[in-house]
C-alpha cells in the first residue's frame, strides 16, 4: 500500500482501488494489494516457454525445408544448363566479309 501511496502521488488512492477492485483486476487488502495479472492479459510463464518451444520447433522444421528445397534445386540444374550450345556462334549463311 505504500508504494501504491508513492505511486499514485496526489490521487485518490481510494477511489482508484476501489474502481480496480470492482472491474475485478485486483483484490485489495488492508495491507496490499494483488493484481490477477492473467485477467489483465498477461500470460503464464508455463504459458510463455510453451508457445516459445513451438516456435523454435517451426521455424527448425521451416529452415530444414529450405536447405531441402534449396539441395533439391541446385543439383538438378547447373549454372549454365539453360544456355544453349551455340551462344557466341555464327548465323549460318552469314557472310564472312565486310
Amino acid at each position: 500500500m505504500l508504494h501504491v501511496q508513492k505511486l499514485a502521488f496526489d490521487w485518490n488512492t481510494e477511489f482508484m482501488l476501489g474502481q480496480l477492485k470492482s472491474a475485478d483486476i485486483c483484490v485489495v487488502s488492508k495491507h496490499e494489494v494483488q493484481f490477477d495479472w492473467v485477467e489483465l492479459g498477461q500470460s503464464l510463464a508455463a504459458d510463455v516457454e510453451d508457445r516459445r518451444q513451438k516456435n523454435r520447433q517451426k521455424q527448425q522444421a521451416y529452415r530444414d525445408k529450405q536447405i531441402t528445397a534449396k539441395e533439391t534445386t541446385s543439383s538438378s540444374y547447373s549454372v549454365t544448363g539453360d544456355i544453349t550450345g551455340d551462344v557466341g556462334q555464327d548465323r549460318l549463311g552469314q557472310d564472312d566479309t565486310f
